[in-house]
């Protein structure tokens, strides 16, 4: 109620929030939540926010995009297991923090679908990261809800990073 938003998209969970970023650095991320008394007290409407959030937020936490079965090999088998390619992929900021924002990046989505010759399927489990699957027709949307829900009933992220259990898809001929 007192914090400027909007929906990711129609029927999401998911709401898009501003805040002013202070600091970044290895301890993680320092920001103030941006509230509707801000926009008033600087005559600013949420219009404006959101069109100002697009141009600065990809500047400011640039996007990283990572094959996810890597990530856990280089984590926990660095010289066991080869590289490989499972088409799971990490959505980011290069800090790792609120990194879930990136996917809103303009054609960050296009280009992950493009450079994987398909539409997407997208999860938002995490503040912090989305995974994108693509829709390559070998895997149902059943299946790929039931991929996302292991990751967030797993336990693995703490109660307060848990962003939502929707599923999304990204139609690449149509940019939706």
């Amino acid at each position: 109620k007192e914090v400027p938003h909007r929906s990711l998209t129609e029927g999401s969970d998911v709401v898009i929030t501003y805040a002013v970023l202070l600091d970044t650095n290895e301890d993680g991320v320092r920001s103030i939540p941006i509230t509707k008394d801000h926009l008033k007290l600087l005559g600013i409407p949420e219009n404006q926010l959101y069109k100002d959030a697009l141009q600065s937020t990809p500047r400011l936490m640039p996007p990283s995009i990572t094959v996810m079965d890597n990530q856990i090999r280089d984590f926990f088998y660095p010289d066991a297991m080869p590289l490989v390619n499972h088409h799971m992929l990490i959505v980011s900021s290069e800090q790792h923090y609120y990194g879930a924002t990136s996917i809103c990046y303009k054609g960050i989505l296009e280009c992950i679908a493009e450079e994987e010759n398909s539409d997407l399927f997208v999860a938002l489990p995490s503040m912090n990261a989305s995974i994108v699957i693509p829709d390559d027709g070998t895997r149902s949307a059943e299946h790929v809800k039931w991929l996302f829900r292991g990751i967030t009933d797993s336990g693995f992220l703490k109660e307060g990073e848990i962003l939502s259990s929707m599923l999304y898809h990204f139609d690449r001929s149509t940019g939706i």
